[in-house]
């Protein structure tokens, strides 16, 4: 079984969306041992060295770095909650938001 990517919540497609529409976005699904390895990273511009793309389609781009691609096994979407006071750099922070995966079995509304 490899990594699986079910899509994104509604909340996070609204996030995604307003990011999108500014110029293209890569979204980083990692494990640096926080978030309860929930880390999810949006950029701009190309990414180096070794990444699994698991989505690729108008202008969003999401990818997961090998070693953490296991832990994706049986399906993972992203979503978004509101977040005041996040000190991350990740690019959704600037709209009061933060990204995270849940399990796809979880039964949330999933847009691919």
């Amino acid at each position: 079984m490899t990594a699986a990517f079910s899509g994104f919540t509604e909340a996070a497609l609204d996030v995604v969306r307003r990011l999108s529409s500014e110029g293209n976005i890569c979204i980083i699904l990692d494990d640096d041992g926080c978030c309860g390895s929930s880390r999810v990273f949006v950029r701009t511009g190309m990414l180096r060295g070794e990444w699994l793309e698991l989505y690729d389609k108008e202008g969003v781009r999401v990818v997961v770095h090998p070693r953490f691609a296991k832990s994706l096994e049986g399906g993972v979407l992203i979503d978004a909650v509101d977040s005041a006071s996040d000190d991350s750099l990740s690019a959704e922070t600037r709209l009061g938001k933060k990204l995270l995966l849940r399990r796809a079995n979880l039964g949330s509304r999933v847009s691919a």
